[in-house]
């Protein structure tokens, strides 16, 4: 056995609950560290709560069709599930049948990596790792 240096890296999401598999990164190995979100800035909550309340002039991120999907589910989380999403830990399945993704072209414009996706159920935003399936952070009552 002789030792061998690797010289490919794949970057590669499986989706749990579907058969989507996404190539993000193929090639040469980088020298660059991804960028692991903990939480949303301040900046980047008031841009999401104005995009969504549409204050802003990046409202027009959001299609119709998906603020309609907004508007017809938009009440709050139950206490409960508000502190589990706040301690890390998944949405029951009920709720996450109800979740709404927003475009990644939200995430471009707040300087979200693309592993993460955006996604709204009842009046909150959720923030989630795509690669560990977990809640990084929410907003809460964006439409109060």
């Amino acid at each position: 056995m002789g030792s061998y240096t690797k010289t490919i890296e794949s970057v590669v999401t499986v989706y749990k609950y579907s058969s989507r598999v996404v190539v993000a990164y193929n090639g040469a190995i980088r020298n660059v560290q991804q960028t692991r979100i903990t939480s949303f800035t301040e900046t980047q909550r008031t841009i999401l709560v104005d995009m969504l309340r549409g204050n802003c002039s990046c409202s027009n991120l959001l299609t119709s069709a998906t603020r309609s999907q907004i508007i017809s589910q938009s009440r709050s989380l139950p206490p409960g599930i508000q502190k589990q999403l706040l301690r890390g830990k998944g949405l029951p399945p009920g709720i996450a049948k109800k979740l709404v993704p927003l475009p990644k072209q939200v995430n471009t414009y707040i300087n979200l990596p693309t592993y993460y996706d955006l996604y709204v159920v009842g009046s909150n935003v959720v923030l989630v790792d795509t690669v560990r399936y977990v809640v990084v952070d929410y907003i809460t009552d964006v439409f109060l």
